[in-house]
């Protein structure tokens, strides 16, 4: 399937792609070479999916687009040649193509020239062998004849990087007064070495007006390899010199997620039931319960590949077996809590789940999120499903003192909220359901330490696959 806006938006990026598309028109003609744009967002986020919806739209807006994967190219030590093959790759008609195309070839050629290998065709003389041997028994005649051809490749490569430039500079003002975008993505994933070679190509042999290029990066990711290189070195100087703006990925949590979750939804709720799996969920209960995971993903500020992450975890966990304790759906909502806390912060997780998380801890915790101003059921939910954590000791008074305390803290209107009844209610259903199943009592497993053992098998299994 095609990656579009119409097919693939999971988030309505849409319009942020369009300010994009608005803001690299108007600002290209006054870089001084080529105009570079940082995408930062954080790994997960969904840059990739974005770029390949953006590069359908520029390509429909009869833009010239080239899309470059720079992971998938660090397997060579000079990117100068990836670059340059997806120029080639793209440039196939218009006035001035064939010229800029026979300018590429010559750059392909001249990035070519470059080591021992060539040297050695050349002369016959290996050139490393020279150099060690060059205490021990050096020949003049042989020095000068590598000194000559360096200095003829020296040459070429100069000649042949000011013809690319002449001659893509003219194939790119007669592209309809619109830049040639080029989209490099991944390129904090690649080796740190080549991350840096690749924006010097960019800088130093690229860097011609009319040009945009758009590097998707995470760019802690990227500092993080400049800096295995050079050291504590001052990163957001360091890139100024190769980036002429930067700007973030419309991060998920200021997004509509909705679409999303019930896409989730779709896929594991109802596409596996053919397949023989259920689950624990009752359909009246559906909708509520991914609503809930829509705001936990939120209140967590979820990337895209976190919140997958996160509901196949929890689509395995809910997987009916034999044991009905998952009807309960506020044991189903504090499960996708303590997955999202397991995610966010992996001490707190084996605290929960092992039994020694201390409530003044766990609040303490949850205060720090990010909760929505505009939805003001968010932290009671997180709280009440949390509650579900300390209902987990051997003894039936001191959880039944706590169910009570908390739930009189509702129905006295102590914590705000016009539904402190409704809440206190489920407080005491929270403790009773517990209560009637025997579970936690008499040394029993209680429901979250079950709940913990089944996600550490899961979890195991999905890292040794992963």
């Amino acid at each position: 399937m095609e990656i579009t806006f119409e097919t693939y938006d999971k988030f309505d990026r849409k319009p942020f792609a369009d300010r994009l598309t608005k803001a690299i028109s108007a600002f290209y003609p006054f870089a001084d070479g080529a105009y570079v744009l940082s995408l930062n967002a954080k790994f997960g986020s969904g840059k990739t999916s974005f770029l390949k919806m953006w590069e359908h739209d520029l390509t429909q807006q009869r833009f010239k687009v080239v899309y470059l994967n720079a992971w998938e190219t660090d397997f060579d030590e000079d990117p100068i040649i990836p670059i340059t093959s997806s120029l080639l790759e793209h440039i196939e008609s218009g006035k001035g193509a064939q010229k800029a195309k026979s300018a590429l070839h010559g750059v392909l050629g001249a990035a070519a020239l470059v080591g021992n290998k060539f040297v050695e065709q050349a002369t016959g003389i290996d050139f490393h062998a020279t150099i060690k041997a060059v205490e021990k028994d050096l020949k003049e005649s042989d020095l000068q004849e590598v000194g000559k051809e360096l200095y003829k490749n020296y040459r070429f490569k100069l000649s042949a990087y000011k013809k690319l430039k002449d001659e893509l500079s003219a194939y790119v003002e007669k592209l309809d007064k619109k830049p040639l975008v080029i989209l490099v993505d991944e390129l904090d994933r690649v080796r740190p070495d080549y991350a840096v070679k690749f924006l010097e190509a960019i800088k130093h042999i690229f860097s011609i007006e009319g040009i945009c290029f758009v590097l998707a990066v995470d760019r802690d990711q990227l500092k993080n390899s400049a800096r295995q290189l050079y050291g504590d070195l001052d990163f957001d100087n360091y890139y100024r010199r190769f980036v002429t703006n930067e700007i973030q990925l419309v991060p998920v949590a200021n997004l509509d997620i909705s679409g999303f979750i019930q896409q989730l939804g779709n896929d594991y709720f109802d596409k596996k039931r053919p397949q023989g799996v259920n689950y624990a969920i009752r359909p009246e209960r559906r909708e509520h319960l991914l609503g809930r995971f829509a705001s936990i993903a939120k209140i967590f500020s979820l990337t895209p590949r976190k919140i997958e992450y996160l509901f196949r975890l929890f689509a395995q966990l809910v997987a009916i077996e034999s044991n009905e304790t998952f009807y309960n759906p506020r044991w189903l909502e504090a499960s996708f809590l303590l997955i999202a806390i397991g995610i966010d912060n992996d001490d707190l997780y084996h605290k929960i789940g092992t039994g020694v998380i201390k409530a003044k801890e766990l609040y303490g915790y949850l205060s720090t999120l990010n909760y929505p101003r505009d939805d003001d059921n968010a932290k009671r939910y997180i709280r009440v499903d949390s509650l579900a954590f300390n209902l987990r000791s051997n003894d039936a008074e001191n959880d039944r003192q706590s169910a009570e305390a908390y739930a009189d803290d509702y129905e006295r209107g102590i914590v705000e909220g016009d539904k402190s009844v409704e809440y206190a209610n489920i407080i005491r259903s929270l403790y009773n359901s517990l209560d009637e199943r025997g579970v936690g009592r008499s040394g029993q497993l209680s429901v979250f330490q079950m709940i913990y053992g089944r996600l550490e098998e899961r979890r195991s299994l999905m890292d040794q696959f992963s």
